[in-house]
């Protein structure tokens, strides 16, 4: 059944995030010149939780409200990627720039 293949890839998505989340979190406390990109890490991961848990929400209810959303929202995170990538495309010398500055100090 492909709601029951949407529910476990969903749940294993969001393992796979709150694992990230909580280790990011308890690495960001230890690192010292790196902590800002664990706890940034640590948001993403937070963020993977919330996503994937609209998909198991749905999957598991069989709710198109749900399912909705969960769609809506992957829908803007491809947008933004392909935001991203356009960006980086057009503008690689100063995005280059940018993180070589921010990045190294």
């Amino acid at each position: 059944d492909r709601m029951r293949i949407l529910q476990l890839l969903n749940l294993i998505t969001m393992c796979m995030g709150f694992v990230l989340c909580v280790g990011c979190f308890f690495a960001g406390q230890h690192a010292y010149g790196q902590a800002q990109f664990a706890y940034w890490a640590a948001c993403l991961g937070g963020f993977i939780v919330l996503v994937s848990f609209f998909g198991w929400r749905g999957a598991r209810q069989r709710s198109k409200k749900w399912l909705a959303v969960y769609f809506w929202v992957l829908f803007v995170l491809l947008i933004g990627e392909v935001t991203a990538a356009v960006v980086f495309v057009f503008k690689q010398d100063d995005v280059v720039q940018y993180i070589e500055l921010h990045v190294q100090g």
